[in-house]
Formats: C-alpha cells, sequence, structure tokens
C-alpha cells in the first residue's frame, strides 16, 4: 500500500497551532526550542487529513465540555486520563516496535498479513479503548451523564463505546474519524483466532465473527491486504491524534491548570512522570535544604523560617492550622490543628480525621526534614488548653511515604494515636486490604508489605 507524502506528513506550524487555541492567544511565551518540539510531535508520520479532523473534532469536545465546568473537568476527567494514557505507554511502544519489522516480511504475502493481523489485534485490545475513553467521557460531561473516568472508561466496552461515539461524531463530521479503523466483527473474529475465525488467501484475509449456537451464526468480513493496512494505519492515527489534540488542549489550558494549588497538584500525580515528580521536588527540597543547613542561622531562626514554609504549604491547600511547637528533649515538631466538629463514635468520621492528621505530619516531615525524629500533630483548642486527638509519628516513616515505600495505612496501623488523654487503637487488617485490591480496578497505592 503506497502513499504520497503529502498525504502523510500533516503541516502543522506556530500559525495553524495558534488557530486552535480557545483560551491563550498564542506562543509567544514559548522558546524556539519548545515550539519546535511541539511542532514535531504534531507532524508526525500519520494520515495527514485525517489528523487533522480529528485534531479539531476533539478540541471542539473538549472545550465544550470544559466551558460547562472548567474545575470538575480538568481535575476529574482531564487530568485523571493522563493515568489512562500512562498504563498505554508500554503497549504503545511495543506496537511501534511491530510495526517497525512489517519491512521484514514479503510484500503481500501470508507471512506479512498475519503478523499485521497481530498487530491490529494488539491496537484494538490495548489502544483503542483507553483512548476512545476520553472521547466517551466528554460527550458524557457534555450530556450531564459523566461521573468518573473509572467509570466512563469500565462500564461498557469498547464496542459499545464505538457505537455511542458514532451517533455522536457523525453528527458533527461525516469524514474519516477517530473510530474508522475499528470494526466490531474483525476485532471478535481475532480474538477467537484459533477456533477458524481467521482465514489467509492469496491476497485477502477473511474474518469470521462465529456467534456459538446450532448451527453456528457466522458473519464475515472480507479485507484485502490492502485494506488491512489501511485500517492499522486508521487506528494508529485515532492514537496520534488523540495525542496531538490532547497536546494542543494541554498548552492552551495551562493556565488554567496552574491557576489554583490543587489543580496543579493533581496534574503533578496523574501526568508527570516519575522522573518530572523527582525534579519537582528536589527543587523544593533545594531551597528547604538551605534553610536546614545555614550556618548563619541558629534553631529558634530555622524553626521561624521553616514554620513559615510549613503555614504556606498548609494555606494553600485550605488545611488549617494552629501553630507549631518544638521539643529539643524528644527532638520531636509538634503540629496544633483546629478541633473541629466530629463524632468520635462514628469509626468512619473517626477515620477520615487520622487520615486527615497524617496530611499535616507529613507536610511537616517534608519541610523540617530530619532536623526531629518525631512529628506531632495534636487537635487542640485556640488557647490551647484542651487537646483531643493526638498522632505521634516516627520520621524514618513519614519519610517511607514520601519516597513512596509505605502508604497511609502503614501510618494508619504504625503510629501512636490517642483520644482525650487516653490510647486509641488503630489497627489495619491488611489481609483484607489485599483481597480488596485484588478486585479493584486501580492500582494499589505503596506500603510496607506490597509485593
Amino acid at each position: 500500500m503506497k502513499f504520497q507524502p503529502n498525504d502523510i506528513l500533516p503541516e502543522y506550524d506556530v500559525e495553524a497551532v495558534e488557530k486552535l487555541f480557545f483560551v491563550r492567544q498564542d506562543l509567544s511565551d514559548l522558546d524556539e526550542p519548545s515550539k519546535q518540539q511541539l511542532l514535531t510531535k504534531l507532524n508526525s508520520l500519520g494520515l495527514k487529513q485525517t489528523r487533522y479532523d480529528n485534531v479539531q473534532i476533539l478540541l471542539c469536545t473538549m472545550h465544550e465540555a470544559r466551558q460547562l465546568d472548567e474545575s470538575r473537568f480538568i481535575n476529574d476527567l482531564f487530568l485523571p486520563w493522563f493515568a489512562l494514557r500512562t498504563k498505554t505507554g508500554p503497549h504503545l511502544e511495543r506496537i511501534a516496535r511491530e510495526l517497525s519489522r512489517v519491512s521484514e516480511f514479503e510484500p503481500g504475502s501470508v507471512e506479512e498479513a498475519t503478523h499485521l493481523v497481530n498487530i491490529y489485534r494488539n491496537q484494538v485490545a490495548d489502544l483503542f479503548d483507553p483512548y476512545m475513553t476520553l472521547l466517551v467521557a466528554c460527550f458524557q460531561f457534555i450530556e450531564g451523564k459523566f461521573t468518573t473516568l473509572c467509570d466512563a472508561d469500565l462500564t461498557n466496552g469498547e464496542r459499545t463505546k464505538s457505537e455511542y461515539l458514532t451517533k455522536r461524531i457523525n453528527s458533527l463530521f461525516t469524514g474519516e474519524t477517530f473510530l474508522s479503523g475499528y470494526d466490531p466483527l474483525v476485532r471478535n473474529a481475532i480474538s477467537h483466532a484459533g477456533s477458524r475465525g481467521i482465514t489467509y488467501l492469496s491476497d485477502r484475509v477473511v474474518f469470521k465473527n462465529i456467534k456459538r449456537e446450532t448451527p453456528p451464526r457466522i458473519e464475515t468480513v472480507d479485507w484485502t491486504f490492502d485494506e488491512l493496512q489501511k485500517r492499522i494505519l486508521q487506528l494508529m492515527e485515532s492514537v496520534v491524534s488523540i495525542e496531538a489534540g490532547v497536546e494542543i488542549f494541554g498548552l492552551d489550558c495551562s493556565s488554567l491548570i496552574s491557576a489554583d494549588f490543587s489543580t496543579q497538584l493533581n496534574f503533578a500525580f496523574h501526568a508527570l512522570s516519575p522522573q518530572q515528580v523527582e525534579e519537582w521536588k528536589s527543587r523544593g527540597e533545594e531551597t528547604l535544604a538551605k534553610i536546614r543547613d545555614a550556618d548563619n542561622a541558629d534553631d529558634q531562626a530555622k524553626q521561624e523560617a521553616l514554620s513559615h514554609m510549613l503555614f504556606y504549604n498548609l494555606r494553600v491547600r485550605d488545611m488549617e492550622c494552629i501553630g507549631t511547637r518544638f521539643s529539643s528533649e524528644k527532638l520531636a515538631v509538634c503540629v496544633d490543628v483546629p478541633i473541629i466538629a466530629l463524632d468520635v463514635d462514628d469509626d468512619s468520621q473517626l477515620l477520615a480525621r487520622l487520615s486527615d492528621l497524617i496530611r499535616y505530619a507529613i507536610l511537616a516531615r517534608s519541610i523540617f526534614g530530619e532536623m526531629y525524629s518525631e512529628v506531632l500533630v495534636t487537635e487542640t483548642s485556640a488557647d490551647r488548653k484542651q487537646h483531643r486527638i493526638l498522632g505521634q509519628f516516627k520520621g524514618t516513616e513519614l519519610s517511607d511515604w514520601i519516597e513512596e515505600h509505605a502508604g497511609i495505612v502503614d501510618l494508619l496501623n504504625n503510629s501512636a494515636w490517642s483520644l482525650d488523654g487516653k490510647p486509641l487503637g488503630v489497627e489495619v487488617d491488611f489481609e483484607k486490604l489485599s483481597e480488596s485490591e485484588l478486585t479493584s480496578p486501580d492500582m494499589p497505592f505503596p506500603r510496607y508489605d506490597a509485593k
């Protein structure tokens, strides 16, 4: 199958990208290397006109959804999708490697067709579904039916998603789009290739979707080798188009993502790679280390400066704080927080509050570092005469959480708690927790006993 360069090489330039913006005006804040990096990604090999159309459809749909509820769209849909996208990364790389191997086979041979069928199977099974989830979620958001990205991803299978999107996209556009390469009958046939689902002929492949009944009912799709290659390119273009559209959308909405601290944290959690997160942490750690290690400041000056850093970090997270205290004998920093309305006899309310107090301890450890071996967090009245919940945390375990070697459940289980001056027993059933994680669609959080 042959294409002309004009058909497979998109030609986005800076002016063309700027015309796709809904929020920002231009790319004047980007340096030249960053602009060229962006254009290289947008102009990667693919189906030129389909990319233009797909990107336009995606951007219009995403911005229509965003304008309904900007914060919810970005925090509950757009940024969480990045986590889903990250999981597809190894599959995308593997499929790209397999595509590069096509030249190893004789053109038009059954061996080449077999290799291509396996690529198509992997594209549909590993890439098509999660990338279509973004579009499904956007349309659900517009229609007021969006709940969570997890629901949008897992409630329906790829065929149902395809049918759902076909109705909506066809109302906007009638040419080749994200869905052009997908055929549910072919998908079913290649999922059962060992059960007579595929027949290779000299110039074509016959896919048989076999309904297992008596007698078997068979639906047939007949693709030439050229048609098979075209479908593979269309599916790959769907992924590349969404990557391009997401890149433009994220750049367009960068000011919205950085507008408040919670969205910035959400961005770091979902969208940054582990290496990028480490770089982000390192920049903050360098500033804090200068204060902790300053030779020209005594302990009191360091305590005041670091306390101000703590108060700032708590404030941007909407976490109230009364103040800090220090114990040189116990080598401990104590963070005093307000007593809130709470039914201490309600285990769910109490557990939620203990989890909140752990967040205070983690922030204190991240700012004061190893200056203190323990962190105490105390619920207290404004005059500090009444106390309710006290949590006592080992600094090393807080550091383990920061380094993602331990989880909140470890800190709940291992820390010393008291309620109204009496010991409060908190014990996590790790066996039941492991069982529940096996049936959860989410990745388990780090913890000490995780295998």
